[in-house]
């Protein structure tokens, strides 16, 4: 895996390495690694939070998380979401059941729904509806990820407010075609991504607690 463009991603637009040292993880990437091992290894633990990669150049490698959760887990268990509605529908919703990511697109206009987004993201379980159907409740372990060029996605955030954690992108590889075409070549390789599932399920996470933040994501 250390050999990997994911590798990479993660240390230099996740981590904020320097571009020529991209094989060396910073603390932040290490921290993110941890993060996503421990849900691998624990999948009903929640963090608890909204996650918002933000970034405001087009290109710089946000929407390409959503792709590497899909390579790691699949489609079956990571929903994407084009719109809030989609996310938060009360009707019909069977289809954002049994996830373990959810991940939104772009989001405006949503400081007076901030409220109802917390509450999805610290639900024990929710009900969900199918058409002609009785509804049904079942438990909630998904993570929110919302993919934005605003920093606050347009939530309402106050001080010290630790359910609302920003991710700033680096731009360094915006721009690269050589480096994400490579990295979207990894998504599609079964043994490239098994070999980063195994390094992730054998990452020792067992002391690692993803709600204390690493200090570069404290607001």
């Amino acid at each position: 895996p250390k050999k990997t463009a994911n590798y990479k991603y993660h240390n230099v637009v996740m981590g904020w390495q320097d571009i020529d040292k991209a094989d060396q993880p910073t603390s932040l990437s290490t921290w993110i690694f941890k993060k996503e091992a421990k849900k691998l290894q624990y999948p009903a633990l929640r963090h608890e939070c909204v996650n918002v990669l933000s970034g405001k150049q087009q290109g710089t490698g946000k929407s390409s998380y959503t792709r590497y959760l899909r390579g790691l887990y699949s489609s079956k268990y990571v929903k994407e979401h084009l719109s809030l509605e989609s996310y938060t529908n009360k009707d019909f919703n069977i289809q954002n059941s049994s996830k373990l990511f959810q991940i939104i697109e772009e989001l405006y206009g949503a400081k007076d729904k901030t409220k109802e987004i917390y509450q999805l993201v610290t639900c024990d379980t929710r009900e969900f509806n199918k058409k002609y159907e009785n509804p049904v409740e079942l438990g909630e372990y998904h993570e929110l990820y919302i993919l934005s060029n605003h920093r606050t996605a347009s939530l309402h955030v106050v001080l010290d407010d630790r359910r609302i954690v920003i991710y700033d992108i680096n731009p360094a590889y915006k721009g690269d075609e050589d480096f994400w075409d490579q990295f979207n070549a990894e998504l599609k390789d079964p043994d490239v991504m098994h070999a980063i599932f195994k390094w992730l399920s054998e990452m020792d996470v067992k002391d690692f607690n993803p709600k204390k933040l690493h200090p570069m994501l404290i607001r």
